[in-house]
């Protein structure tokens, strides 16, 4: 009978008291470090536009000059198309049979779960009573700058003489690009390969030797054009990059003497020439150009006697019939003096 007669004098109340809305107060950001640790408890009270990340404690006082019929919290997104994956805390309710004039919400806000893309969002706070309507205070916009996690799965093997790195699909679905880095093994001297924006980079560069490499990941933020990277990945095993062979040097043609090769350096103008088996006719003079030295001769002929007869020229048989001649004129010379002496007896 008392608990009827109570929502009796409730309702005629609401009924004859004025309109009074609730009153809803901000009162501070407290992050937690690390979170089961009272002692390192730090207040922060956030400037629209401050970049926040890790884990934070929020605390939400509502007051009213009636009671209290429902506080609530929402995280909204100030970024077009992103929906953050956790609304916010349970909203609280409230009896009209236990009037409540005040009340603090208290909830954990984990970044990195909350808020699984980096961008700008902002906590909406709503409290309502019996006597009016709602009343809501907005915790100014945050911007959210989680870097990512570093990549996993990081890998080299050799396609031919090019190392060839990738890695694992991101953590995160707001990784845009990722960078390589190469140092040499047995050292931790990094320096910056390439960027791309797949999961995998042909190194082409790479010097010989044995090399390893390491990845990081490049998230989008909306504090930093260039992105938030994350720390370096384990780094691969060792791979060895083979040096380039250069090519032997080919030999230059020795030119020959009736057929054999001479050496460098024995170059002789007064002796005919030839090129080398299968190295084709020496090509034609440009017209107007100065000739340096004597022209190669013809090859000598193969055969012996053939190349005696191409030597033969119309002098030797000159002096060949000459000498024909006169042998035959001294002969005839003797045989006319041998019968004088002959017959003088």
């Amino acid at each position: 009978m008392r608990r009827l007669a109570a929502v009796v004098a409730m309702a005629m109340v609401v009924g004859l008291a004025p309109a009074a809305r609730a009153q809803l107060v901000t009162t501070q950001v407290e992050f937690l470090s690390p979170p089961q640790g009272a002692a390192d408890l730090r207040a922060w009270s956030p400037q629209p536009g401050g970049v926040v990340t890790g884990r934070w404690q929020i605390r939400v006082r509502a007051t009213s000059s009636g009671a209290l019929e429902r506080l609530a919290v929402r995280l909204e997104s100030e970024d077009e198309g992103v929906t953050p994956a956790d609304q916010g805390p349970a909203p609280r309710v409230y009896s009209l049979l236990a009037p409540t004039a005040q009340d603090e919400l208290s909830f954990e806000w984990d970044t990195a779960t909350s808020t699984p893309l980096n961008g700008r969002y902002r906590w909406v706070a709503e409290a309502s009573s019996f006597l009016g309507a709602p009343t809501t205070a907005v915790l100014g916009v945050l911007e959210v700058d989680n870097p990512p996690e570093p990549p996993v799965s990081v890998s080299v093997r050799l396609d031919g003489t090019t190392p060839v790195v990738s890695w694992g699909p991101p953590a995160e679905q707001d990784v845009v690009r990722w960078r390589v880095w190469r140092a040499p093994a047995g050292t931790d001297s990094f320096t910056p390969v390439g960027m791309v924006t797949g999961r995998e980079l042909r190194d082409t560069a790479a010097p010989p030797g044995g090399q390893i490499y390491a990845v990081n990941a490049v998230r989008r933020s909306p504090a930093t054009a260039g992105g938030v990277a994350s720390q370096l990945s384990a780094p691969t095993a060792p791979v060895p990059v083979p040096g380039v062979v250069a090519s032997p040097p080919v030999p230059s043609p020795l030119p020959t003497v009736r057929g054999v090769p001479q050496p460098a350096g024995t170059f002789n103008p007064d002796l005919p020439y030839a090129l080398p088996s299968g190295a084709g006719a020496s090509p034609a003079p440009s017209p107007g150009a100065a000739s340096i030295g004597p022209s190669p001769a013809p090859a000598p002929a193969s055969h012996p006697a053939a190349a005696r007869s191409a030597r033969s020229s119309a002098p030797d048989r000159v002096r060949f019939w000459v000498a024909g001649i006169l042998l035959l004129a001294a002969g005839a010379l003797a045989w006319h003096f041998r019968r004088k002496l002959l017959s003088g007896r």
